[in-house]
């Protein structure tokens, strides 16, 4: 059930028979906190006080909450200024309730409230200014608190929630009739602080005896000190408990959420079997075997003698395995040997260099009399695992043409169609005419679609290589595999280019209706006028809602045979087609930006040459296939010939999608 607090008030019945009161005030109030083990004054904030929407809690019967039969009406309650007012409404199924409030025999309230927030708390000698009005500690701030309901109960607890009628005065407590308020004022001053309490007895102590309908006068006091000494037992013997148990750092949230001992050992027992399961975790760190370490070691030294001046660079000495500097100076088939002995192979009976290579390279071995395959630290894994990182070093060193004008497009998961969308820019915003909506915005998608496909290459090994120790199969082979696969990509993507096949549009990408090429009367790309012409194209691009780009060239690219007039016009501060001497170049403040890309594959068509848009504004995308991003060597043995056999492999493909960021130029021909 939830946990409330509860203070206590009187009310007065107006000239209308109407019972109304002053609920709570913002003045100090001695309450119970169980971290302190001490009455601390304590102030309920009326800027904090949560209230229903419309302002109604139900009146019950002393707090009894457990059925409705409790309920005795209904209270509105409202906020006014720095007080919080009642004005309780019994229901007409109460005539008997109604008849002892209407004698004003029944005129104490109560209100049960749950503290929101943890209250702010100020020490001794210290004091805070909040809501511009200064507090004087002790004392704890509830600076958000909700009143769940109001009951009627014959006990005042708040030294200023007074006696009103309707649009009266308020008058100061009767002092001559101490109240619980009184008495926990009088216990802190006279330092009879408790050690120990139950947080919902302590809260406010409400006292009411009605036998024979008659109201009996309490012993206020003399119940306050038997709750007072309950609560000590009950906090010391769950703080003992608690200390026992090794959970000293839980007792004080255990005394504040149990009422009973029985709900603090079963808190108890919850926590002890929360921290059992919790079972701290232990790191181990195994060693390495010694297998291992000799496959790194191995590893290592062929690393070293394949990747050369560039091992230091590429593999960090973290990386390295201890004793690599033997091992880089081992023959091949020394290393061969190596692994069949770490693989429990018997090699005194390999009386020959080919002998271990031949061994090696089918990687088997009898096991009672049945061929079994060794699979950890063998030679072959050994070699395709540095032939790798080999490969993989020598393609990302390279850098391809077409990456400078195609940029690279998320991974494809599969072979299917690949659709690029270009969106059409929202053009320019249209006057707001006054009290209408704006233009709505007409945005259009084009749908490029190409698809991924996958390329290859073997290459043999035989064991002859391992005999004669030949390092270039195995270190040169790899670099010379990952040049080929960026060559295969670069021709792809300028394939693409020269195809200028046809766009979504039904329209080549370089044509007349995408005002992107000069098709007759061009020139080389020395001629200024020329390259006038092409500026103007490239810079006068409209988006698909007709509006200008004005996107910038970066790139110049032009096929071998004009890249010394393509070198003239860029870095020349005069026009090198001028028949007078040092002529100005109109283009060189230009130079500094533009970027000569010369690529042997657009020889085929030797005159033409392009303006060409950087990364951000590339002609168009270049896709792998997802975990092909780069490519990797496989490897198995062909048993007849007893040859290693190197796979490459790696899954692209690319289209032209921006027309606005390419221009081309067909030259003098």
């Amino acid at each position: 059930m939830e946990n409330l607090q509860y203070r206590s008030f009187d009310a007065a019945v107006n000239d209308n028979g109407k019972l109304t009161g002053v609920a709570s005030t913002q003045t100090p109030v001695p309450m119970y906190d169980s971290k302190r083990n001490a009455y601390i004054p304590e102030v309920l904030l009326m800027s904090g006080a949560q209230l229903p929407p419309d302002g109604k809690v139900p009146l019950l019967d002393s707090h009894q909450r457990d059925s409705v039969k409790n309920q005795l009406g209904s209270a509105r309650l409202y906020v006014e200024g720095d007080r919080l007012m009642a004005e309780p409404e019994i229901s007409s199924a109460h005539p008997d309730v109604q008849t002892l409030v209407a004698e004003k025999h029944l005129k104490g309230l109560s209100i049960g409230y749950r503290i929101d927030e943890p209250p702010t708390y100020i020490p001794q000698n210290k004091s805070e200014i909040y809501e511009g009005r200064s507090y004087d500690g002790p004392m704890n701030l509830v600076k958000r608190f909700t009143v769940r309901e109001l009951s009627l109960t014959p006990i005042q607890a708040d030294p200023y929630a007074t006696l009103r009628k309707e649009n009266s005065d308020h008058s100061p407590l009767d002092k001559e009739n101490p109240t619980v308020g009184d008495l926990t004022d009088r216990m802190e001053t006279e330092n009879k602080t408790p050690e120990n309490n139950t947080p919902e007895e302590t809260r406010a102590v409400e006292t009411r005896a009605v036998e024979n309908n008659e109201t009996r006068q309490v012993d206020v006091e003399k119940i306050v000190q038997e709750r007072i000494e309950a609560e000590r037992k009950l906090a010391r013997g769950v703080r003992d408990e608690c200390k026992r148990q090794g959970l000293a750092d839980y007792a004080d949230e255990i005394i504040d959420s149990c009422k009973t001992r029985a709900e603090a050992n079963a808190r108890i027992l919850e926590l002890l079997a929360e921290k059992q399961t919790k079972v701290a975790p232990v790191n181990l760190v195994a060693g390495r075997s010694h297998h291992e370490k000799t496959v790194d070691a191995l590893k290592t030294g062929l690393e070293a003698r394949c990747l050369g001046p560039k091992f230091d660079r590429v593999v960090p000495k973290e990386e390295r395995g201890m004793g690599w500097e033997t091992t880089k100076r081992m023959r091949l088939v020394d290393v061969a040997r190596a692994c069949l002995e770490l693989n429990g192979e018997d090699t005194r009976m390999l009386f020959t260099d080919r002998d271990v290579a031949e061994r090696a390279l089918l990687h088997q071995r009898e096991d009672n009399g049945n061929l079994a395959y060794l699979t950890t630290g063998n030679f072959p894994s050994l070699l395709l695992n540095v032939q790798n990182k080999v490969l993989l070093q020598a393609y990302n060193e390279a850098t391809p043409t077409f990456r400078e004008v195609f940029r690279i497009g998320p991974s494809a998961r599969d072979f299917k169609p690949l659709y690029l969308m270009r969106k059409s820019a929202v053009g320019l915003l249209d006057i707001w005419p006054e009290g209408a909506p704006p233009q709505q915005a007409q945005i259009t998608d084009k749908k490029e679609t190409f698809s991924v496909d996958s390329f290859g290459k073997e290459i043999t090994v035989s064991y002859q290589a391992i005999v004669n120790d030949d390092l270039n199969a195995f270190a040169e082979m790899p670099a010379d595999l990952a040049r080929a696969a960026l060559r295969s990509q670069n021709q792809f993507a300028w394939a693409c280019v020269l195809n200028n096949s046809n766009l979504s549009d039904g329209n080549p990408f370089f044509d007349s209706t995408h005002n992107n090429v000069i098709a007759s009367g061009g020139g080389k790309p020395n001629d200024i006028d020329q390259m006038a012409s092409m500026y103007n194209l490239f810079r006068s691009q409209k988006g698909m809602a007709g509006e200008y780009l004005n996107p910038n060239p970066k790139y110049l690219v032009v096929p071998t045979g004009l890249e010394s007039y393509a070198n003239a016009m860029v870095r020349s501060q005069y026009d090198p087609s001028a028949n007078q001497f040092q002529t100005y170049s109109m283009f060189a403040a230009n130079n500094s930006q533009l970027k000569v890309i010369v690529e042997p594959w657009l020889n085929v068509n030797a005159d033409e040459w392009y303006l060409m848009g950087a990364q951000e504004e590339a002609i168009g995308e270049f896709v792998y296939l997802e975990g092909q991003e780069s490519p990797f060597l496989s490897s198995y043995i062909d048993m007849k010939t007893q040859c290693h056999i190197f796979t490459i492999r790696q899954s692209w493909g690319c289209a032209l999608i921006d027309y606005q960021y390419g221009a081309r130029n067909k030259g003098a021909a």
